[in-house]
Formats: C-alpha cells, structure tokens, sequence
C-alpha cells in the first residue's frame, strides 16, 4: 500500500512538472487527508460558531460513514450530561433517541460542569423497548446483549422516570460500556460544550497504542481542551 501510495504522489508530481514546463506555472501539488481537513478546519473554530461546528461534524460523519477517516477505535465521543451523570456512572450506559445519528467510536466520554468526568469503553449499542418492569424487547444491538446489560437498561429506565420524570421506555438507544471511570478532562474554552465532540485519544494522549480505559482516564486528567 505504501509503494502505491508513493508511486501515485510520484506520478502526479510528474504531470504537474509537465504542466509548469508546458504553461510557464509554478503550481506545487500538496496532498492532505480528509482527517487533516476536518482537523484544521476544527482548529480555527470558536466554540458559539455553532453553524460551522455542525457542518464539520456533518463531514466528519459523512467521511467516517464511507471510510475515507478511518480510527473510530482510537474515538471518543463526548456527550453531555447534566444532573444524570450519577445514573451513567451508576448503570454504565448513557442514552439518546433511538433516531438521532452518531459517528462510530470506541470510547465514550460523559461531560458536565466543563469537564469531561468519566470515560468508557463501548461494548455494545442497544435500542429497546421496555415490556414489563423486568422485560426489554431488544430492537438492535451491536453484539450480544448480556444480563447485565439487561438489567442497567432496565435500572435506568426506572431512574429516569423516577428522578427525573423522563419517559425512555420506548424509542432509546443505549450506549452501554464495560465501566465509566472517573476523569476530569477541562474544557479551558469559556463556553459550555454543546451536543457532542469527537476526539482522536491517540492525538490527544500522544501515544501510538491506546491502553485501557481506567489508564485513558488518568492521563486525560493532565489534559485539557
């Protein structure tokens, strides 16, 4: 893959000297990857440009969808959560209407109070409905869904009516993890996160291998954002 690679840069490198003789230019070919598109597009936003945010976001979605950004394993997708943070950490899932969209990731992150302050590893995505007190109807799930995962959407299907008055028994997806543990990634920008954001952890952390999550979390602690 590599030597196709250089071959292609050398062949088009080729035309364009071809073109300069040919037209007396000085055009230069510079390659760059969709990830450095949406990375230095990322890079001069401010935080209430909303509109663009969701643009890039939008692009994003749509180069990760058809593959042209490809580390979805070394993603975090941070969400925001509010007085329900307690429950995501209680029942190691966080929740979203079944309908809206999301970019694939590994890891999730739970924000509040401008910080992110838990992370966790995806081990399934689960949309269901509840039955009865102790029942789900499982719609779609991303791998095997487990007891245990049965019983914590079950639990916070309870918590959230029970706290907060929140109806999710039908129309949910879950997002369920192996455990959040506890971090606090600041975010140093004055305004408060809105909807989500992706990070690459590779980028973030420096790294070329990611460890597991409970190591992600302390490193994230010397980070910001």
């Amino acid at each position: 893959m590599v030597d196709l690679i250089d071959d292609v840069w050398q062949e088009i490198n080729k035309e364009v000297q071809y073109h300069n003789g040919q037209k007396n230019k000085r055009v230069k070919f510079i390659s760059v990857t969709f990830k450095d598109i949406v990375e230095k597009f990322r890079g001069i936003l401010i935080d209430y440009e909303f509109e663009l945010i969701d643009m890039i976001d939008d692009y994003e979605g749509y180069c990760v969808q058809d593959q042209l950004i490809v580390d979805d394993e070394d993603r975090m997708r941070v969400v925001t959560c509010g007085w329900t943070i307690e429950e995501n950490f209680e029942y190691s899932l966080y929740y979203d209407p079944a309908e809206r969209g999301y970019s694939d990731h590994a890891f999730l992150g739970i924000y509040t109070n401008k910080s992110v302050r838990g992370i966790g590893e995806i081990e399934n995505i689960i949309t269901a409905d509840i039955i009865s007190n102790d029942e789900l109807k499982i719609i779609t799930s991303s791998s095997s869904v487990t007891s245990k995962q049965e019983a914590n959407i079950i639990g916070v299907i309870a918590a959230a009516k029970r706290n907060n008055n929140w109806n999710i028994e039908r129309g949910h997806k879950f997002f369920c993890v192996k455990e959040f543990f506890k971090t606090d990634f600041k975010k140093l920008t004055k305004y408060p996160l809105q909807g989500t954001k992706l990070f690459n952890l590779k980028d973030e952390l420096k790294l070329n291998k990611l460890p597991e999550a409970e190591s992600i979390a302390e490193l994230l602690k010397t980070k910001t954002w």
